[in-house]
């Protein structure tokens, strides 16, 4: 029996650092692909004009696919074929990125929402009143024939986010046997004190995934048009590489058992918390906008009521309120458009537009060098970009700190089951992970973080756009608010975990010192006169690692 198991694992172990590597290479592919697909978010939902919550249940579809078959190829895969199964995963992953990348082919030239394109003439110069302008072509209470509105919804509508929702559903249903199949072969397949470096090696190359991902989509967020570059999601990712690699370093290193790889992970998570709480206090005010976050006398009021963006200044311009032209007064204020600033005059075109004579400016009490204003927000307050470091850095110790739990986490998996459900397991966990933390939290965070918008961008047709400014104090309560009360309900998890293996481990002490094996003569431990175990080593093949 014992050559038959050894004949055919021979076969497979000697190929074992090759299925390593296309692990590895795997882990890298679909996490480039999905930090890409996570950086376009924000021009996914500008895209389409879709709010927070709808473009949370499209990056939600992900875990929708997997959710489909982990269960059902968690438990057939053991009992097949499981690199085939892997790399048939791959294809159908690579068939849902080609889908999801369908609607650039599909689509027109994006459209962003502005007025401002009736501001100027073709030659670039002088033009008429922006204000005046604006309510000629159309006021907010001014109410189109069904016929209309029917015409330009039909022609301004694009279903195609479908094809992005379906697309991504599919690499869900690709990554199913990845997870699953590829960690429990290793398991099954190499030394046991060697797992740990194995599965901390994968996600590590894996993590220059999302390293690749979150650069291109920043790249690419500026080829188009300027709506959410992504210029921050890179510092964070060397620090989780570098906390797998040292949580696996740590496994192995100091050989712990369940009991200790429950320790790393409750005190990994403990420190990523406190470096959560940090954050609260690492904060930006809000951009001054008048009329939303400050008045246009300068006045710090937050408003999420339409209406304060009229004053005395822009009384007479009867401007739109559903547009967002932002421009940058010379004051240091933004407005949400020329006509809310009543600007009088403009020249230039394009982001070389400058407004003039806008009467806003001088209702302000700071100081200003003249009455004119150009295209796009303020920029933030010279201390903003040195608290910015600060979080930076708060937040890589976090990530660090919180990644050398994953690769234990895995081993307490792993070793708290019977050896032929392993895949079942880890498929179990994985749904459990993607029905709570997969699908959910992106839908319910969306539309909480929708209630702390302060404006609504208008699509082609009317009606609500995506969002285009929020209140930075209410999204930083509601966002960590949430993620606080979360790690907190985890902890109360993670201590019922530590109690029951603390109570097996013991009683599996005091079993083995009730049942100890009889010494004879020579010394030489029996249990009934047999072997209690077996060791083949596989000497012929340098990359043969099992233990039986």
């Amino acid at each position: 029996m014992i050559v038959e198991k050894k004949t055919a694992r021979e076969a497979c172990c000697s190929k074992l650092k090759m299925f390593l590597v296309a692990m590895c290479f795997v882990y890298f592919a679909k996490a480039f692909q999905g930090s890409y697909m996570k950086s376009s978010v924000t021009q996914i939902e500008r895209r389409f004009d879709i709010p927070s919550s709808l473009i949370g249940f499209i990056d939600g579809s992900f875990e929708i696919g997997n959710l489909l078959v982990i269960a059902f190829v968690s438990y057939f895969g053991a009992k097949l074929h499981r690199p085939r199964l892997i790399g048939a995963g791959c294809l159908i992953m690579a068939i849902g990125s080609f889908l999801t990348a369908a609607p650039r082919f599909f689509q027109g030239p994006y459209k962003y929402e502005t007025t401002i394109s009736h501001f100027s003439d073709f030659n670039g110069t002088e033009s008429f009143l922006p204000c005046l302008t604006n309510g000629k072509l159309g006021q907010d209470n001014e109410i189109p024939t069904v016929e209309a509105q029917a015409e330009c919804e039909k022609a301004a509508s694009s279903p195609l986010w479908l094809y992005i929702f379906l697309g991504n559903m599919l690499r869900g249903v690709g990554e199913t046997p990845v997870m699953p199949l590829g960690l429990s072969y290793l398991d099954d397949f190499s030394r046991e004190e060697n797992t740990a470096f194995y599965i901390a090696l994968i996600q590590t190359v894996g993590m220059i995934g999302p390293m690749l991902g979150f650069m291109l989509g920043s790249f690419c967020a500026k080829l188009y048009v300027d709506i959410g570059a992504v210029d921050l999601g890179i510092m964070n990712l060397p620090a989780v590489a570098l906390g797998i690699a040292t949580g696996g370093f740590i496994m192995k290193k100091f050989k712990l058992n369940v009991v200790g790889a429950t320790k790393v992970c409750i005190g990994s998570s403990m420190l990523a918390f406190c470096s959560m709480l940090v954050q609260y206090f690492l904060q930006c005010d809000n951009s001054q906008v008048a009329g939303l976050t400050v008045s246009y006398q300068g006045a710090p009021h937050v408003s999420y009521q339409p209406n304060t963006l009229i004053s005395s200044c822009n009384m007479g311009c009867s401007c739109s309120l559903k547009h967002w032209d932002p421009i940058c007064a010379s004051n240091g204020l933004t407005y949400s458009s020329p006509c809310l600033a009543g600007c009088q005059t403009s020249t230039g075109d394009g982001k070389n537009m400058i407004f003039h004579n806008c009467t806003c400016i001088g209702e302000s009490p700071f100081p200003y060098a003249n009455m004119s204003a150009v295209l796009g927000q303020c920029p933030r307050k010279s201390d903003c970009n040195y608290m910015f470091k600060f979080y930076m850095a708060v937040t890589v110790i976090g990530a660090f700190t919180s990644a050398c739990g994953a690769t234990p986490g895995y081993i307490i998996l792993l070793r708290s089951i019977n050896p032929e459900l392993k895949s079942l397991a880890i498929g179990i966990y994985t749904l459990i992970v993607r029905t709570l933390g997969g699908i959910p939290p992106p839908i319910y965070f969306g539309a909480l973080i929708d209630k702390t918008c302060l404006k609504w961008g208008t699509k082609q047709c009317g009606g609500r756009g995506a969002c285009r400014i929020y209140e930075s104090g209410a999204f930083r309560n509601t966002f960590l608010g949430l993620i606080y009360g979360l790690y907190s309900l985890s902890y109360v998890l993670w201590g019922v975990l530590y109690i029951k293996l603390s109570r097996h481990e013991k009683k599996l002490a005091l079993k083995n010192q009730l049942k100890a094996p009889e010494q004879d003569g020579s010394g030489v431990s029996t249990s009934n006169g047999n072997v209690s175990s077996a060791i083949v080593k596989c000497s012929e093949n340098p990359d043969q690692e099992t233990t039986i």
